[in-house]
């Protein structure tokens, strides 16, 4: 299990903004030199990430630089990439979230056919979107019309959603 509130973690790294990754090494080993850049970009099929290699195991960058700054993190929570770009580890581009409003600052789904985030056709219109609670809920619809202006109001009304989401 990897413990990203590890006091070690201070001791190894500083964040440093100038940084590709956010991180330098502070305290030299075998192989990396004290300030040097720390990291590596883990590739997956949704996303790349910034990680480091620490005491065996692979650690998200996003999360240590948080720790870094706040002291913890705390179980249950993810660290949402304000942007987007979960290669900027830049602190004001990070806050700690849970997962479902984490899903808020989504972009469009590639799958999308639509062309608006949350609502889809299914023998009707539907809008659909996460209450402020986490529950799913949707409302049909007539026209897509209604179901857009529907959806865009229920996204003004939790407020939980970035300005990015959908796009």
């Amino acid at each position: 299990m990897i413990n990203y509130n590890d006091p070690r973690l201070l001791d190894k790294f500083y964040y440093c903004e100038n940084s590709k990754s956010g991180l330098r090494i502070k305290s030299p080993d075998k192989y990396r030199p004290a300030d040097s850049e720390a990291g590596y970009i883990q590739k997956s099929e949704k996303f790349a990430r910034w990680a480091v290699k620490f005491n065996g195991k692979n650690y998200m960058v996003h999360r240590i630089i948080w720790y870094l700054f706040h002291g913890k993190v705390d179980d249950g929570l993810v660290i949402d990439h304000l942007n987007g770009n979960a290669l900027d580890n830049r602190i004001g581009n990070l806050r700690l979230v849970t997962q479902g409003v984490n899903n808020k600052n989504h972009k469009k789904q590639k799958n999308n056919n639509s062309g608006m985030t949350g609502v889809y056709f299914s023998e009707t219109w539907r809008a659909q979107w996460v209450d402020s609670e986490g529950n799913q809920r949707s409302k049909r619809f007539e026209s897509f019309e209604d179901a857009c202006k529907f959806r865009e109001t229920k996204m003004l009304e939790i407020q939980e959603y970035t300005e990015r989401h959908g796009k």
